[in-house]
């Protein structure tokens, strides 16, 4: 008897031993997390928290996992800024942690859920990017806030900050995306006219090519939006409102050659809004804030994974096969791999290319803004 319990001893030390699973494991946020991903553990476990560690447990697992998904969903938007670094007019996108209802999510969350549920939480960062010299008038950037409206053939509008325009062969003034401008442009039928101006104000005038006289054929307008939230960015500076109408609010300009000024749209302030000829407004991602999100949410996803390993070593057998249309489970060491051979392709184009961006948009894969 007393052999069969020393015997049955060691089977169960061996088991312990062999599986390495904790009860309990403590994630530490002070080493390596920088407040943003702390808060977001909070969201997740709120009752978890212990100063600033989280004490987790076999049953918080199912969270653990939905926070893994979230970094990988958020990893693959800070690629689309890093590929888009010098993409004309691009705005950066993150993720707002705040919106995420993880209450949503459970073990019958689809993928395509999954997806739909954070593609809500995406916002675009409207501030201004760098402006680069074109050496070309008919290149222009604004100031400030604003948008300037585009159609395409079908009465599509269209919405963005910067371009180069030229007169097509229907004599309306065209962006380079292709699309013309949608406000009320008279520009004759005439080969007289084969040039334009277009003024800080945003007033367009044709260039008699006998004379070089000006005259003056229309207004570019600005446009605004009360809720910038509901601008969907389609391609790098190019973007659609899905709002209501009685959202998109217009703005109102001086005369020839005086800066424009702004009627009012929230806290009843007017600022000074024109148009910068020569430039064109590149994106707004800085590479050095990119990078540092993706070494902070590497330290994340590999505080995560080891914590999930540690209170259940039958993770990679249980859980990636039991729920592997639910969850997000991608191959870290594939997921790195690519990640940081982007990086450094980016990063050598940089050091390479120190001259002028052509004018044309550089079109991304169209999946990535689906």
């Amino acid at each position: 008897m007393k052999k069969l319990i020393i015997f049955f001893l060691f089977i169960t030390m061996v088991h312990a031993e062999s599986t390495n699973s904790y009860e309990r494991v403590f994630i530490e946020t002070s080493f390596g997390l920088d407040e943003k991903y702390s808060n977001l553990l909070k969201q997740v476990f709120p009752e978890n928290q212990m100063g600033t560690k989280f004490v987790l447990t076999k049953k918080n697992i199912p969270g653990l996992l939905h926070t893994l998904n979230v970094t990988n969903f958020e990893l693959n938007l800070i690629l689309k800024n890093v590929k888009n670094i010098n993409s004309k007019g691009y705005k950066r996108i993150y993720l707002m942690h705040n919106l995420i209802d993880f209450s949503k999510f459970n073990d019958k969350t689809t993928f395509n859920e999954f997806h739909a549920i954070l593609s809500k939480c995406i916002r675009i960062d409207f501030s201004p990017g760098s402006l680069q010299f074109t050496n070309h008038h008919n290149t222009v950037s604004i100031s400030e806030l604003g948008f300037m409206r585009l159609k395409d053939s079908k009465n599509k509008f269209y919405y963005t900050r910067t371009g180069f325009f030229s007169i097509n062969k229907h004599n309306q003034l065209m962006h380079d995306s292709g699309f013309v401008v949608t406000d009320n442009l008279k520009i004759p039928s005439s080969n007289t006219y084969t040039d334009f101006k277009i003024y800080d104000d945003g007033s367009v005038y044709l260039i008699n090519q006998n004379s070089k006289e000006e005259s003056f054929t229309g207004h570019i307008k600005l446009y605004n939006f009360r809720n910038s939230g509901n601008l969907v960015q389609i391609k790098p500076g190019l973007f659609v409102f899905i709002g209501d109408k009685k959202d998109i609010l217009t703005m109102t300009t001086k005369q020839k050659g005086e800066h424009g000024t702004s009627k009012s749209f929230s806290n009843n302030e007017s600022g000074t809004i024109y148009f910068i000829k020569g430039f064109t407004e590149m994106s707004n991602v800085n590479s050095h804030d990119e990078y540092w999100n993706i070494i902070i949410l590497e330290r994340l996803r590999s505080m995560i994974i080891d914590t999930i390993h540690k209170l259940d070593s039958s993770f990679a057998r249980d859980y990636s096969n039991a729920h592997s249309n639910q969850f997000l489970i991608y191959q870290k060491m594939k997921a790195d791999r690519r990640l940081f051979i982007e990086i450094r392709i980016e990063e050598a184009k940089n050091r390479r290319s120190k001259e002028e961006v052509p004018p044309t948009i550089i079109q991304p894969d169209t999946e990535q803004f689906k």
